[in-house]
């Protein structure tokens, strides 16, 4: 049975708030505006090489997903047969009954959140080289980098408000992969010298050997 006019039974809230004597549209306004003040919250998200992005909830899509609990808030007391109904109003004149709001975000704004302001501190890695100075190779390491981890890091923030919360500050870690360079140190350090280099002489041959190996090269090269 859905109930759609009359007024909330006092003691019904949903989390903090009052619904008591409350229309269905009074308090979906309420749990509206409650949601637009938590908006407000400022979220510092920690990303990769230890900086750090602040947004707001509101930024990251913050809103309530369960909204039958105002349906549910006003069939309580109302709905049923009378034996039922005089139970729930007696069980209300005892003790409140609390709906607890169920939070969440919007993934695509969020996922555009982390894009603008978190993966702007990627930090690829730096792979090894290998140079050559004076007849000798120089080996330079590579550097592990750290990338932002973005279908994680909205896994991370999603269920930080479905856990409940009531609009403080919040500082959130992202979660960052490392990033590992190509080639490495070992396998860089097995080149000893470069290949397909090297000269040849002949000037101490006798004149027909001489005249042969000449006469090969030009061979070849014509």
């Amino acid at each position: 049975i859905t109930v759609i006019d009359g007024t909330i039974k006092d003691g019904i809230f949903a989390d903090s708030i009052d619904l008591s004597g409350m229309t269905a549209d009074e308090a979906t306004a309420a749990v509206n505006n409650y949601i637009a003040a938590l908006q407000n919250g400022k979220i510092t998200l920690n990303t990769a090489s230890g900086n750090s992005a602040v947004v707001t909830a509101g930024d990251l899509g913050l809103s309530w997903s369960n909204k039958g609990i105002i349906t549910s808030a006003m069939n309580l007391g109302r709905s049923g047969n009378i034996i039922k109904r005089y139970k729930a109003i007696t069980d209300l004149q005892k003790q409140s009954k609390v709906f607890k709001i169920e939070m969440t975000i919007d993934e695509t704004k969020t996922r555009q959140v982390l894009s603008a302001d978190c993966a702007i501190y990627d930090c690829p890695a730096k792979d090894a080289t290998l140079t050559r100075s004076d007849g000798a190779f120089n080996i330079v390491p590579g550097q592990d980098g750290q990338t932002l981890n973005t279908d994680e890091s909205v896994k991370v923030i999603d269920a930080f408000f479905a856990k409940g919360y009531s609009g403080e500050d919040a500082s959130l870690n992202m979660v960052i992969d490392t990033d590992k360079p190509k080639g490495d140190t070992e396998t860089l350090s097995s080149i000893k010298d470069v290949l397909g280099t090297f000269t040849t002489s002949y000037k101490s041959s006798g004149a027909d050997r001489s005249a042969n190996v000449a006469n090969g090269c030009a061979h070849v090269n014509g």
